[in-house]
């Protein structure tokens, strides 16, 4: 009996947390997620083996169906459990970074590697979260591939001049193997004279000289290199120099400059840069050589400060990005260095291994150019996504209208206006997208296809809505008997007409109290007073009353001055019951909507 009772209580409590965690799940379908997680910890305090069998079939199946913030709620209350799978925390840490919760998912990968500091998912995906990278597990240390061959800092190439390099190397060991061949021959010579004369202890030492020397050959000095730099410098004095001369004296000094610090030239090489930036010519990336340059050279820190300062102004910078992350990774932090890296490498496959967002507009230009226009399209979309350009949105549209798109090319056009709403090119695309449709709708209409002829108004109204499109689509609708549609456009129609017609009065008004004032200046009261009063009647305006009322009783118009009183008054009770009346209007149609 003790035991049926206690069998009886056993599926009590089982049938309770089943209930709860019931509950729990309908509360989480109906996006009440801490409701639910309130419902599944109280089901687990009644029968833990119930409801962590029933929480891990759920976790897994909303991660199969990819509704990651229900996993999310139900991982958290799992992790309480399992305190100690670091597989189960990294993929909850997945869940709340799909919700961007970037805070949240860093404190869970970083409890993960608690757990086991060794396991390399959490840890790369604790990197890419840091970064705001969207990607995850081993797919992060995958895109790393685009770094396969690279141990070191990434340089700018060589400006205008892309063979630079080879050609100095090449001038360098020319240079070399001669100086060596006449070094060698002198030597050479001078033995033989030495055992000529019968002086053979002098004749030995040179023949050890001669020795060292062989030793050295194919070595390149310091002596080297200032002597090559001495020609590309020139013989000219600044004087002598033409513009152009100075143009390609400062672009070698560039070149060489970059072309030292991949020899790890350090001392050479800022030397270089420094004189470079005291010409005051602007080389893009002359200050990131610069500080690379002084982080190769052991200064690494300033080298740090410099592209942390930097990302801050320009993030999507591919240079600034991969060289702070090998920076990070030289001095032994690995997980910043991840991080960066990982920003990099997300950047650099989006825009198809290239470095420069110019050099990737250039390509683009190119596809666009060649009618590749989904290519071109990917290539624009990557740049406006790291920098606002009016000219590369007006691209974009351009693309979409060869690709007769236009509700996307009417987006592009649009995001000119936010950067410049006075683009006229802008307003240009838009009005012959909207008379295309327009266009459309007529053809439409005179084949008595009166619904595709709508369809085709109402396109062109999402783009502009000009009082004669308004009209125009109001009448198609009114042979498809459709009057709510009639009387709504009907009456925007009106407003519209309403405004113009306001619009061009105040314009007319204004144009009378400019000359108004004119007249009153130059003395003519008569032709100044009548003007300024039409101004008067076209609209309550205090400006002008006051304009009036000084000219009135500087020429003592006592009448006149009444009069004008008498009218002021009149005209703001007037303006007071319209306002009031407009707003029992608007409330009125408040309280029937």
């Amino acid at each position: 009996m003790l035991k049926s009772f206690k069998k009886n209580r056993e599926q009590k409590v089982i049938q309770k947390a089943e209930e709860l965690l019931t509950k729990g799940m309908s509360q989480l379908n109906g996006k009440l997620y801490k409701q639910a997680m309130i419902e599944f910890q109280n089901a687990y305090q009644l029968d833990p083996n119930t409801a962590l069998q029933r929480l891990d079939k759920e976790f897994k199946h909303y991660l199969e169906i990819r509704d990651h913030e229900a996993a999310l709620s139900i991982g958290l209350i799992l992790i309480k459990i399992k305190k100690d799978d670091y597989e189960l925390v990294n993929l909850v840490g997945n869940c709340a970074r799909k919700q961007k919760n970037y805070k949240q998912a860093n404190n869970l990968y970083r409890h993960s590697l608690k757990v086991n500091r060794n396991y390399s998912l959490a840890f790369y995906n604790l990197a890419a979260s840091m970064g705001k990278v969207e990607k995850y597990d081993g797919d992060i240390k995958k895109s790393f591939k685009v770094f396969a061959g690279l141990k070191d800092y990434v340089l700018p190439e060589y400006t205008e001049d892309p063979d630079f390099g080879d050609r100095i190397e090449k001038t360098l060991k020319d240079t070399t193997n001669n100086n060596f061949e006449l070094q060698v021959h002198d030597l050479e010579k001078q033995i033989q004279e030495k055992e000529a004369s019968g002086e053979y202890q002098e004749s030995k030492v040179l023949g050890i000289e001669l020795e060292k020397l062989r030793r050295t050959e194919n070595q390149i000095t310091d002596k080297d290199y200032e002597s090559i730099y001495t020609e590309l410098l020139g013989s000219k004095t600044p004087d002598e120099m033409t513009e152009d001369d100075q143009q390609d004296q400062l672009r070698n000094m560039y070149n060489f400059g970059i072309y030292l610090l991949n020899l790890k030239k350090t001392d050479m090489a800022l030397k270089v840069f420094h004189e470079v930036r005291e010409s005051g010519k602007d080389f893009k990336y002359l200050d990131m050589l610069i500080a690379i340059t002084m982080a190769t050279a052991g200064h690494t820190k300033d080298g740090i400060k410099f592209f942390v300062d930097e990302l801050g102004e320009e993030q999507y910078n591919r240079f600034f990005n991969i060289n702070l992350g090998f920076m990070y990774k030289n001095i032994g932090n690995r997980l910043l260095a991840t991080k960066y890296l990982a920003i990099g490498a997300e950047l650099l496959e989006k825009s198809d291994g290239l470095y420069n967002l110019s050099d990737l507009l250039e390509i683009a230009d190119q596809s666009a150019t060649d009618g590749s226009y989904k290519k071109a399209l990917k290539l624009y979309n990557v740049a406006v996504s790291e920098i606002q350009n009016a000219d590369i949105w007006s691209k974009i549209g351009e693309v979409y209208v060869n690709l007769k798109k236009y509700d996307e090319a009417t987006k592009a056009y649009r995001e000119i206006l936010v950067l410049d709403p006075d683009s006229q090119f802008a307003h240009q695309r838009l009005k012959e997208l909207h008379d295309i449709f327009c266009a459309r709708a007529e053809s439409f209409f005179h084949q008595s296809k009166f619904q595709a002829s709508a369809s085709m108004y109402e396109k062109a109204l999402r783009i502009l809505r000009p009082a004669e499109t308004i009209k125009q689509t109001a009448s198609v609708y009114k042979v498809m008997n459709n009057m709510a549609k009639v009387d709504a456009l009907n009456k925007e129609y009106e407003d519209i007409l309403k405004k113009e017609r306001e619009i061009e009065t105040e314009k007319e008004r204004k144009e009378h109290i400019k000359l108004g004032r004119l007249h009153i200046k130059r003395k003519n009261y008569k032709q100044g007073i009548e003007i300024l009063e039409m101004a008067f009647r076209m609209k309550l305006d205090k400006d002008v009353f006051v304009l009036l009322a000084s000219v009135y009783k500087s020429l003592k118009r006592k009448i006149e001055m009444q009069d004008l009183l008498t009218r002021w008054n009149k005209m703001v009770e007037y303006e007071e019951k319209m306002k009031k009346f407009e707003k029992d209007e608007q409330r009125a149609q408040m309280a029937d909507s």
